[in-house]
């Protein structure tokens, strides 16, 4: 429940806030701006911190009438209309930033983040 929330439902994020994701292994993976009011950069990184792909998530307009709540079979039609952004190749990390960071950060797939992945690991198990 915690990775489907993210980031959604903030209406601001400190310029040095943000969200780390790991997963169990990894896959390639897809986030979306769901219930999301602010601009967000993402950032997503195979197994020994290389990043695979890069992408600014624009804040999405927010969920209309009879779009559902998550969970309500009227939801698929907000999640329907929701941009996806992928991880291009198998990912086990991702990081979303403030949107606007990756410019400043110049961060882009190919590049290496070093993570201490054996702490990251030994809590998503």
């Amino acid at each position: 429940a915690t990775r489907t929330k993210g980031l959604g439902q903030r209406t601001e994020l400190a310029p040095d806030g943000g969200m780390l994701f790991s997963f169990p292994r990894s896959d390639e993976r897809y986030f979306v701006m769901r219930d999301c009011f602010i601009d967000i950069d993402i950032i997503f990184l195979d197994g020994a911190g290389n990043v695979t792909a890069t992408h600014h998530m624009p804040a999405e307009p927010p969920r209309g009438e009879g779009e559902g709540e998550v969970g309500d079979y009227l939801n698929r039609t907000y999640a329907s209309r929701l941009k996806r952004y992928g991880s291009r190749y198998a990912a086990k990390y991702a990081i979303e930033i403030p949107g606007g960071a990756l410019e400043t950060l110049d961060v882009k797939p190919g590049d290496r983040i070093d993570l201490d992945t054996e702490m990251l690991d030994h809590f998503t198990r």
